[in-house]
């Protein structure tokens, strides 16, 4: 787990903070992890949230989209990575994804803070 607590919403209390290092901001950051990291660590992230994605979502449909709590775009974010490293998971059992370029070398419009700059 990172040195720095990543605040996730009350209602999940302590269940979601073994996920604080995949909630990052940047999609070059997600990638990154997904390429980088060991694929057994990918698969285990990949294994250990998804039982939590029904309360996950369900929380989130309640949420402003507006005026989002860090709490609420950490979440967000944690969301994200899952989606980064699926199909990795379900389809390529690897994470680097064949054929691909290295997206790592690209910049997302999307790669900006949700409540700060539009600058990457």
């Amino acid at each position: 787990m990172a040195d720095k607590r990543i605040p996730f919403p009350e209602v999940f209390g302590d269940k979601l903070d073994q996920f604080t290092d995949w909630a990052v901001t940047l999609d070059r950051e997600r990638i990154g992890r997904r390429i980088d990291l060991p694929f057994e660590e990918v698969v285990d992230f990949y294994h250990r949230l998804l039982p939590y994605v029904d309360d996950i979502m369900s929380y989130l449909r309640t949420r402003p989209v507006d005026n989002p709590s860090i709490e609420d775009i950490n979440l967000v974010n944690l969301m994200k990575s899952l989606v980064e490293v699926s199909d990795a998971v379900e389809i390529y059992g690897q994470g680097v994804i064949p054929d691909a370029g290295d997206l790592r070398n690209y910049a997302s419009r999307l790669d900006r803070d949700l409540v700060g700059s539009d600058r990457v």
